[in-house]
């Protein structure tokens, strides 16, 4: 089956056809989703293109936004504290957990994130490239934003990250977006340097890396999924999604960072609903 692209009524009619129940977020758990999963690759795109594209009231989207600050604000503090690598993706994930708890729908985004400097800060474009070669084996290296209406660009990890250089002052604590302007995707956006080595020895273009290594990107992910660029701090980031990732755990599973010995379900319990009530 071919992914679905041409709107709404089309992503409703194929939920209805599966047995799909589409009355609350996260129903990508649905255990008919699940099986549908399991026949069509790449499926869990269309839960992003049903978030992204069903209509939301005025009600509904004055009760998410302040949800969403307040979830967002929360985990930056704690990924502040935390700090290690492993922590940026899993918060990430949490957060999509909690705003799914909320009511909120989202979904996760991953790909690549290309950083530009003002002139005159000394620093060069800095990157997180979607892909990246190891040891010979393709490994995903993507990073990770959430998309919730009616932000199409929520980013929570972004000054948290320990960078190579000294220019997290050169970039926003959150990054709340909701439109961006349209970009163009370069080469470097979504390989690493050792893939893009790879990639000149064999002398394909970039249209032919993408579909050998990313092969749904072009044909199926990108009409629906463009990438973003957005200033911030006299910064420029582009955002390039490359696919569409779902939590496998539950909020009470997630132990991959902490805020001053609190769990993620704590950070939720103790901190986010106090202030959501």
């Amino acid at each position: 089956m071919p992914m679905i692209e041409e709107g709404i009524e089309q992503l409703q009619q194929e939920f209805a056809q599966a047995n799909i129940s589409t009355d609350e977020p996260g129903f990508y758990e649905d255990p008919a989703f699940i099986r549908r999963e399991a026949k069509v690759p790449h499926y869990l795109d269309n839960y992003a293109r049903f978030v992204q594209q069903q209509p939301y009231s005025l009600t509904y989207l004055d009760r998410a936004e302040p949800i969403i600050h307040v979830v967002s604000e929360e985990l930056q503090l704690a990924l502040k504290e935390d700090g290690t690598p492993e922590a940026h993706a899993e918060a990430t994930l949490v957060m999509s957990r909690i705003l799914e708890r909320e009511g909120v729908w989202n979904y996760v985004a991953s790909g690549a994130l290309a950083m530009t400097f003002p002139a005159g800060s000394g620093f060069e474009p800095f990157s997180f490239p979607a892909f990246n070669v190891q040891c010979g084996k393709a490994i995903d290296c993507s990073y990770h934003w959430v998309v919730a209406p009616p932000f199409q660009i929520i980013d929570i990890a972004i000054q948290a990250c320990r960078y190579p250089y000294p220019f997290n002052h050169l970039l926003p604590k959150i990054v709340w977006e909701p439109s961006g302007d349209p970009a163009t995707a370069d080469l470097g956006d979504f390989f690493g340097a050792n893939a893009l080595k790879e990639i000149a020895k064999s002398g394909m273009t970039l249209e032919e890396a993408l579909d050998h290594y990313l092969p749904n990107y072009r044909a199926g992910f990108a009409p629906d999924f463009p990438p973003r660029i957005i200033a911030r701090l006299d910064t420029q980031l582009k955002y390039v999604p490359t696919g569409v990732v779902a939590p496998e755990n539950s909020l009470e599973q997630f132990t991959g960072f902490k805020s001053r010995g609190l769990t993620a379900a704590q950070i939720y319990a103790q901190k986010i609903r106090p202030r959501l009530s």
